[in-house]
């Protein structure tokens, strides 16, 4: 039985990316940082798919102490992982700061994505056939090249822009992981839609209830990051960027390897960790 954990699968197109790997036999670790709200994603788990085996496992994937104690017991009961599907998201209207002082959208979004598949490689590495999904968005287009204030304490703070920017960080980090993964360990970045969930606040979930009719439904918004889960179409396909299951072509800024390697070389700095050692 193949293993997948899917960060923030308590809502949204998590939800229905983890109902849909245990209907196709995964064992399912739901990543969750709302105890209660992921206990009840388990139970409907569990009322659709009475045989499957799922579990929740707390993290807050923007704290990377909590990301030790997750990565920690899971590797423990698990020490292979087949699938990691980095899903978990959040886009703020005010700047919020995790404690120590991070960006709370670049530290959910990017460098939780970043912390979370460094800490689970391992496992990862020990599978045949393993795959990292990172879902991104097409907000990635809202990001400029300027990397000198990430965390905006200098500059007027902008929600679309710190948004976009995390966004594009998770293409930048996809394609050069890529680079470095082993031919049986692939990672693919992807745009789900917009899609009527929980993922902002505030006034910019307003205006998402306001374009309702514009938005997929989390089923329409889950099936890329499905597609690219377990379709044997992108089997050995590594570093790409993904729409409606097809392979796009993100904007210039994701195509720079100098900004791609200058964000994989900040994200290290401020984990403080070397990503790179665990090719050596």
């Amino acid at each position: 039985m193949k293993t997948a954990i899917v960060t923030g699968a308590n809502s949204g197109i998590g939800k229905v990316t983890a109902i849909e790997l245990a209907k196709l036999g995964y064992c399912v670790v739901l990543a969750c940082r709302n105890m209660e709200k992921g206990e009840r994603a388990l139970v409907e788990i569990k009322k659709i798919h009475p045989e499957s085996r799922a579990e929740l496992m707390i993290v807050d994937v923007g704290e990377q102490d909590s990301v030790d104690g997750f990565a920690d017991a899971f590797l423990q009961k698990y020490p292979t992982l087949d699938l990691l599907v980095n899903n978990a998201g959040v886009w703020n209207s005010d700047r919020y700061e995790n404690s120590k002082g991070y960006e709370s959208m670049f530290a959910i979004n990017h460098l939780g994505y970043v912390y979370g598949t460094y800490r689970l490689l391992p496992g990862l590495l020990k599978s045949e056939n393993a795959r990292i999904v990172n879902v991104s968005s097409n907000a990635h287009r809202w990001a400029t090249s300027d990397l000198s204030d990430l965390q905006w304490t200098s500059r007027k703070w902008s929600s679309k822009n710190a948004y976009g920017v995390s966004k594009m960080a998770n293409i930048w980090f996809t394609k050069e992981l890529a680079k470095r993964l082993p031919e049986h360990l692939t990672v693919n970045a992807l745009h789900p839609g917009v899609i009527t969930t929980n993922l902002a606040d505030g006034f910019i979930g307003s205006l998402f209830s306001t374009f309702s009719f514009l938005l997929k439904t989390p089923e329409q918004g889950a099936r890329t990051q499905l597609f690219l889960a377990t379709s044997d179409r992108v089997q050995g396909k590594s570093g790409g960027f993904y729409s409606d299951s097809k392979e796009k072509s993100p904007n210039k800024l994701a195509r720079d390897e100098k900004l791609a390697q200058k964000m994989w070389s900040i994200s290290d700095d401020l984990l403080g960790i070397r990503f790179d050692d665990l090719f050596e």
